[in-house]
C-alpha cells in the first residue's frame, strides 16, 4: 500500500519521556523514552548518548515503527540502562533524524525525594511558668520527617488560634531528615478553661495531630491521631467476570485505636442494614487501618445501587463517619471487544536478549469492566509476568463511550524460540469466552516464518492484512505512549509515589 500526501517535509519535534513522580529506589535496569512527532518523510532514526557525549550501544534501546497521523508521522524510542550507567550521567540525549533534518532532546534524571512522615509529640507547660507568669507555653515537636515542607496549626475546642499566639522554629536538617517545633503561649485561665488544645502538623498528604488538656498535663491521656480517611473499594473485574460476585471493601485509615471499631453497611434502597461487624485491623509503622468487606448482589451493583459504609466513633472520630458509593454508569451501547495479538519485535528475538514480550490489544468494548489473563500451554501464567495499562476511553460522534486496554506478557526468549503456545484470555460481560492464541514457527535455519492467530470463539473480520499491520503499528506506539503518560515512565524496581 502506498500513501500519497501533500504535506510539507519537516524534521521531527522531539520530547523526553520521564518518570512523573521521581525515583526513589532504583536497583535494576532503568527505562526512559523519547517521542518524535510531526515529521515527514519516513524513515526516522533514533540514537542515544550519555552526558559525556559517548554513544550508547543500539542493543540498549528500541525504535518503534512510525505511525501516520494526518499528513505526518510519530515514533518513539525506549532506552534501558543499568543502574551503574544511570549513576554516571545526570542526563541522556536522544537524537532523532530524518531526511528533513535532525533534532535532539535532553532526558534529565528525575529528582529523588525522600518522603518520610514525622513523629509528633506534645510537651505540656511547666508549673514554674504557670506560677511565675500566669501563662502556659505548650510545645509541639516534629522529628525525623522529609521533605522539609510542613505547616503547624493550633486549636482550642475546635477553634483555631491566630498565628500571633504561637512561634514556629526553623527546621533543622540532620542527614536528610528534618526536626521542627512550634510554641503556643496562652494565658493560665485559657489553658485551664479549655477542654482540649490541639497541635496539628500538615506534611504532604498526611496531617498528624496531638491533643493535650490541663486535666492531663503529663500527657498520659493525650490522644495521637491522624486524620481518618474512609473509602470504598469496588469489586475487581476478575471477581465480577469470572466469579460472578461483587465484593465491596470499606477501608478506614488513620484510626487512633485498634479496639472498639465497628463498621456498618447500608443502602438507601434497603430499610434494614445490610451488614455490620468488627473489621480486620492492621498496624503498619504506627498507622492503623481497618477493612470490612460486604458481598453485594451483583445485579444491584451492576445497576448502580448505592451502598454506604459507616465507621463508628473511636478516639479519632467525634461522630460516625460515612461514605457512599455506587457504580458510575457511563453512556454507551454494549459492545464486545476486538482482540489483536502482536508478536515480539525483531530486536527482542535476536540473540543477546534473555526475554521477549507478546502484547494483547483489546479494543472498543463497553461496559468498561474487563479482565485479561494469560495461559502458557493451557496453564495459567502468574500475574507478575504481565502488566496491563489503564483503560483508554473513547467517545464516538453520538457521545457514546467505548474503551481499550493493552496487556504485555514477558516470557523467556528460549520459550518463544521453542514454539511454546501462549494464549491471551479476555473476559467481558458481552461474551462467554474470548481467546486468541499466538504461536511462533521456525524454519530449518531458525528464522521466524509465521505467526498464527487462532480465534475459535471470535467472529473475526480481519481479512485485510494491511489493516491488521496498520493496527499493529498503531498499537505499538499507543501502548508505549499510554505506558509513559497514563502510568508514568516505568523504572524497574522503582517505588512509585502517589501524585497529588
Amino acid at each position: 500500500m502506498v500513501t500519497v500526501t501533500s504535506a510539507t517535509p519537516s524534521p521531527p519535534t522531539v520530547f523526553p519521556l520521564v518518570a512523573s513522580c521521581g525515583l526513589s529506589d532504583a536497583t535494576g535496569p532503568l527505562t526512559m523514552g523519547c517521542l518524535a512527532t510531526d515529521f515527514l518523510p519516513t524513515p526516522v532514526t533514533f540514537s542515544w548518548t550519555d552526558q559525556s557525549g559517548k554513544a550508547i550501544s543500539s542493543d540498549k534501546y528500541r525504535q518503534y515503527p512510525s505511525v501516520q497521523n494526518g499528513g505526518t508521522y510519530t515514533s518513539t524510542s525506549q532506552l534501558s540502562i543499568s543502574n551503574a550507567e544511570w549513576e554516571k550521567s545526570e542526563y541522556f540525549t536522544c537524537t532523532v533524524e530524518n531526511a528533513s533534518g535532525k533534532k535532539h532532546t535532553q532526558v534529565n534524571k528525575p529528582a529523588v525525594e525522600n518522603t518520610t512522615p514525622p513523629h509528633v509529640f506534645i510537651i505540656p507547660p511547666s508549673s514554674e511558668e504557670l506560677r511565675a507568669n500566669k501563662t502556659a507555653t505548650i510545645v509541639c515537636v516534629a522529628r525525623g520527617f522529609a521533605p522539609k515542607d510542613y505547616t503547624f496549626k493550633w486549636f482550642t475546642d475546635s477553634k483555631e488560634f491566630d498565628a500571633s499566639h504561637y512561634i514556629n522554629t526553623d527546621a533543622v536538617e540532620d542527614k536528610g531528615y528534618f526536626d521542627a517545633s512550634s510554641l503556643l503561649t496562652v494565658k493560665e485561665d485559657e489553658w485551664k478553661g479549655s477542654s482540649m488544645i490541639k497541635c496539628e502538623l500538615a506534611h504532604g498528604r498526611v496531617t498528624v495531630s496531638r491533643n493535650i488538656s490541663s486535666s492531663a498535663p503529663d500527657c498520659s491521656q493525650c490522644s495521637a491521631t491522624v486524620d481518618v480517611h474512609v473509602e470504598i473499594l469496588p469489586p475487581t473485574p476478575e471477581e465480577i467476570l469470572t466469579q460472578k460476585g461483587a465484593t465491596l471493601t470499606c477501608k478506614a485509615t488513620g484510626l487512633a485505636s485498634q479496639h472498639n471499631i465497628k463498621m456498618v453497611w447500608s443502602s438507601p434502597e434497603d430499610v434494614q442494614e445490610l451488614a455490620s461487624g468488627t473489621p480486620v485491623v492492621t498496624v503498619v509503622e504506627g498507622y492503623i487501618t481497618a477493612v470490612y468487606e460486604y458481598k453485594a448482589d451483583l445485579q444491584k451493583w451492576a445497576s448502580g445501587n448505592k451502598f454506604i459504609c459507616t465507621v463508628t466513633p473511636d478516639k479519632s472520630l467525634q461522630s460516625p463517619k460515612s461514605i457512599e458509593y455506587h457504580r458510575v454508569i457511563i453512556k454507551g451501547d454494549e459492545k464486545a471487544p476486538e482482540v489483536f495479538l502482536l508478536s515480539p519485535s525483531p530486536q527482542e528475538t535476536t540473540k543477546g536478549h534473555s526475554e521477549v514480550t507478546v502484547t494483547c490489544y483489546v479494543k472498543d468494548f463497553y461496559p468498561e469492566d474487563v479482565y485479561i489473563s494469560w495461559l502458557h500451554s493451557d496453564k495459567t501464567v502468574a500475574s507478575d509476568r504481565y502488566t496491563s495499562t489503564n483503560l483508554i476511553p473513547k467517545k464516538n460522534e453520538n457521545g457514546a463511550s467505548s474503551f481499550s486496554v493493552y496487556s504485555k506478557l514477558t516470557m523467556p526468549r528460549q520459550s518463544w524460540v521453542d514454539g511454546d503456545v501462549y494464549t491471551c484470555v479476555v473476559h467481558h460481560e458481552t461474551i462467554q469466552t474470548l481467546t486468541k492464541t499466538i504461536t511462533r514457527n521456525t524454519d530449518s535455519a531458525g528464522a521466524c516464518t509465521a505467526v498464527s492467530q487462532d480465534c475459535s470463539d471470535y467472529d473475526s473480520e480481519e481479512d485485510d492484512v494491511g489493516s491488521l499491520w496498520t493496527t499493529a503499528s498503531t498499537f505499538i506506539f499507543l501502548f508505549l505512549a499510554s505506558f509513559f503518560y497514563s502510568i508514568g515512565a516505568t523504572f524497574a524496581k522503582v517505588k512509585w509515589c502517589k501524585c497529588c
